[in-house]
C-alpha cells in the first residue's frame, strides 16, 4: 500500500521536479560565457519538455562539463590550458573562425621544430612523419623521452614516436583530407593534442617554456 501510493506521489511529482531542474540548467549554461565547449548548444538541442531519464543524464554531463568554468578564470577562453606557444600561433585565427588554418599553423610549427634540431644533429633534412620516426627512434633516437635501456623506456619512446608521426601523417594539414574540416569544437580538441605535443618537446629542451 505504501508502495503504490509512493510510486503515485512519484508520478504525479517527477514532471514538476524535472522542469524546475531544467529550468535552473538552462540559467547555468546561459552564465558561460565564455563557452569554447559550446555547451549551452549542446543543452539546446535537447528537448526537455517532458521528463526522460535519459536526458537527464545527458544534462547531468552537460553540467558537470560546465562545472569547471565556475572554478577557473575564464575571461580568456580556453586559452591559459595550452602551451603558450601554441597560444600564440593559433590563438588569432582560431578566434576569426579559421579553424582548419590554425591547427595547421600549430602542428606544422611542431614539424619545424624538430627537423631543425634534427638537422642541426644529422646534416639532413627529414620531413613529417619520416622525420618523427627517425628523430625519436626506439633503437637509437636522438631525442629521448625516457631511458630506453628499459623496457618501460622503450615502450615510452614507441608511443611518443608513434604519437608524433601519427599527428604529421593524420593531423597536420587538414585541409589536404577530404574528410576533415574540424568545426570549432574539434579543433579546439586537436589544439589540446598539439599542447601536449608541445610540453613533450619542453621535456626534451627542445623549446623551453616562458
Amino acid at each position: 500500500m505504501w508502495v503504490h501510493r509512493y510510486h503515485e506521489f512519484y508520478e504525479e511529482h517527477i514532471e514538476d521536479y524535472y522542469l524546475r531542474f531544467t529550468t535552473k540548467a538552462k540559467l547555468v549554461f546561459r552564465k558561460l560565457v565564455p563557452d569554447p565547449l559550446e555547451l549551452e548548444k549542446e543543452f539546446n538541442i535537447l528537448d526537455i519538455q517532458s521528463f526522460d531519464e535519459g536526458q537527464l543524464y545527458e544534462i547531468l554531463n552537460l553540467l558537470k562539463k560546465a562545472k569547471c568554468y565556475f572554478e577557473i578564470d575564464t575571461s580568456d577562453g580556453f586559452w591559459h590550458f595550452l602551451q603558450p606557444l601554441v597560444t600564440k600561433l593559433a590563438k588569432d585565427k582560431f578566434e576569426q573562425g579559421h579553424y582548419a588554418d590554425a591547427v595547421e599553423t600549430v602542428f606544422k610549427e611542431i614539424n619545424l621544430i624538430i627537423k631543425k634540431h634534427y638537422k642541426n644533429k644529422t646534416g639532413v633534412e627529414e620531413d613529417g612523419a619520416t622525420l618523427m620516426n627517425r628523430a625519436f627512434s626506439v633503437n637509437n633516437p636522438l631525442f629521448p623521452f625516457d631511458d630506453i635501456t628499459t623496457e618501460t623506456g622503450r615502450n615510452i619512446q614507441q608511443g611518443y614516436m608513434q604519437i608524433f608521426a601519427g599527428a604529421m601523417t593524420g593531423i597536420r594539414n587538414p585541409k589536404a583530407h577530404n574528410n576533415m574540416t574540424p568545426d570549432k569544437n574539434t579543433a579546439m580538441n586537436l589544439l589540446f593534442v598539439a599542447s601536449f605535443m608541445m610540453l613533450k618537446l619542453e621535456d626534451i629542451k627542445l623549446i623551453y617554456g616562458p
